[in-house]
């Protein structure tokens, strides 16, 4: 009698969890506004975030001193880390910075990524996309034409930025996938954060980079890193550890919901009618897109 309660409560925390994540994650586009507002330009946000992070992290690990994979495994997880995903999280905030873009439609557009991940997925395989893949991948591409469709010529750019990085963040996902399989949660947190702070504090070091210029954008580069980052990734992974990772990612859909509340309530953003409907068609096609997959692997 009692396993099935403890089942249940451990489900339901792990709900809560993925939820908290997913808020946290959504409060990053707001922290890039406020600090852009006060002169950070990318290279210098993303150099302090990561750096700082990576920092971070290694404190933690020596506390708790996770088992690090073998040393091979430490290079590609951190290559990884410097290559693609540094280049990812750029082009996202290269996205957000563009003229006419509010944080709550960057965070949905760049949504679009869980449709790449299964196409990734299944030509690793060497298979065709399900016709379900297809299907919600065109109601996906064409709630960001709506979206963009709304915008103003230079926000478009910001819309390409953004597919760009959703593009590569399915893939990182994917490669991470296999190349993190088996190592500790921490152990892999360090290492792509490491490598991907040693790429971006290149990066700022030797083109210049601009960085705070008063308490207030200090506190945003703060609320980048500590919810962000550190909260954001510490709740997502524990969340990883009472739920299957399909429901996880189908709770973090609230992401760029939590983007358009915050946005709103802090910045005063504002959707119009067609950007609020193409977001809707995005956020439908991916929730239903994990959901239709999720129930194809349960029956294989």
């Amino acid at each position: 009698m009692f396993p099935p309660t403890n089942a249940l409560h451990n489900r339901r925390i792990g709900y809560a969890l993925a939820l908290s994540s997913a808020a946290a994650f959504g409060t990053l586009a707001v922290s890039g506004r406020f600090a852009y507002a006060d002169g950070v330009d990318v290279p210098g946000l993303m150099a302090l975030r990561f750096g700082i992070a990576a920092i971070g992290f290694w404190c933690v690990a020596w506390i708790r001193k996770p088992t690090f994979p073998p040393i091979v495994v430490c290079l590609k997880i951190a290559a990884l880390g410097a290559i693609v995903l540094a280049v990812e999280v750029t082009f996202f905030f290269m996205g957000l910075r563009s003229e006419g873009m509010t944080a709550g439609l960057a965070e949905t557009i760049f949504f679009v990524y869980p449709a790449w991940v299964v196409v990734v997925a299944a030509l690793s395989h060497r298979q065709l996309p399900h016709r379900s893949v297809v299907v919600t991948s065109l109601i996906a591409i064409s709630g960001v034409a709506m979206t963009a469709g709304d915008l103003g010529a230079q926000a478009r750019t910001g819309v390409v930025y953004l597919l760009t990085a959703s593009v590569l963040y399915a893939l990182y996902v994917a490669l991470s996938g296999r190349m993190i399989s088996g190592v500790d949660n921490l152990a892999a947190s360090t290492l792509m954060t490491t490598g991907t702070a040693v790429s971006l504090v290149a990066v700022a070091v030797i083109g210049g980079a601009e960085y705070p210029q008063t308490s207030s954008g200090w506190l945003a580069v703060a609320s980048a890193i500590v919810i962000g980052t550190f909260a954001a990734y510490a709740l997502l992974y524990l969340a990883l550890d009472r739920l299957p990772s399909p429901i996880v990612a189908i709770l973090t859909t609230a992401e760029p919901l939590v983007a358009i509340c915050v946005g709103a309530a802090l910045l005063g953003e504002r959707l119009t009618v067609v950007q609020g409907l193409g977001g809707c068609l995005i956020l439908a096609a991916v929730v239903g897109l994990l959901v239709i997959e999720e129930r194809r692997h349960a029956a294989a």
